[in-house]
């Protein structure tokens, strides 16, 4: 009875074990599945961090010329304001009054020459013209200040003209770095969402994977259940074959011992018997 138990027990380890073994072979399978995920996405991980590095330095370099392309429109606002400031300051009318003045200086010293007139008169026209003239050289020191200005509002419109030259070829840059940026940008975001999809995928493995292993050592722990219970079994058999070999080792000791003691009551049977035989005298 004892040993058909045994062997049922024996059966279900073994089954148990099978099941077990089984279940650790597709966990193993779902965990390389894991890995592999894990490793695609360490791979991707690494490719998106060398677009987004490129991304990063355009996005420097862009910054850069951004900053200075905003430095040269700075300079030519304040560089505008101060031209308009001096413009300002030009007498348009000036060179046209400086001439007027010569033209009146010469009609008047040509009728100082050529018309007959009352000293008295003569002063008068000498007077004005004398004082025309300090009028015209006033008139021509502010012309040639007014000349200077103008020179240094046409520097200034020739600088204009550079300055908004490099702030367009700085701005080209920005256009062109911000757009190569980009370009690295949507790169990098197919490998996000990429990356997100690989980590999504290789959690629900793991998750697979921790349930399979769950239910593998359910069923390991049943199997260690079952297989105590077949030691259990075998060592009570093992008991019971102990204790009959015992009685049948005892049983042969004493089968032995009269054995012996009948070899020995024989032995000495013999002996008297030949003493009697020869007349000789017999002890018992």
């Amino acid at each position: 009875m004892k040993k058909n138990a045994a062997q049922s027990a024996e059966k279900k380890y073994q089954a148990l074990v099978e099941e077990r073994n089984k279940l650790n072979d597709e966990a193993d399978i779902v965990k390389e599945e894991r890995n592999t995920l894990n490793k695609e996405k360490t791979e991707m991980i690494k490719q998106m961090n060398e677009f987004k590095e490129k991304r990063n330095k355009l996005m420097d370099e862009m910054r850069a010329h951004k900053k200075l392309r905003d430095s040269y429109h700075k300079k030519a606002k304040e560089l505008i304001k101060e031209r308009r400031e001096r413009r300002g300051k030009i007498v348009f009318s000036l060179p046209e009054k400086v001439l007027s003045l010569r033209q009146s200086v010469q009609e008047l010293e040509f009728k100082q020459q050529t018309v007959p007139m009352s000293i008295k008169k003569e002063k008068g026209i000498i007077d004005r013209i004398r004082k025309e003239r300090n009028e015209i050289k006033d008139l021509e020191e502010k012309l040639k200040e007014q000349e200077n200005v103008e020179t240094d509002i046409t520097s200034m419109s020739s600088s204009l003209d550079e300055l908004f030259k490099k702030a367009d070829e700085e701005h080209k840059e920005v256009i062109r770095l911000y757009n190569e940026a980009q370009n690295e940008h949507e790169k990098m975001k197919t490998f996000v969402n990429e990356i997100a999809h690989l980590i999504n995928e290789a959690n629900k493995k793991h998750k697979g994977y921790l349930e399979i292993r769950e239910k593998a050592n359910a069923i390991h722990k049943k199997a260690m259940e079952m297989r105590n219970t077949v030691l259990a079994y075998k060592r009570e058999i093992w008991k019971k074959k102990e204790e009959a070999k015992k009685i049948i080792v005892d049983q042969n000791i004493k089968v032995k011992k009269v054995l012996e003691d009948t070899e020995k009551l024989e032995k000495h049977a013999e002996t008297v018997l030949e003493k009697l035989l020869k007349k000789e005298k017999v002890s018992l």
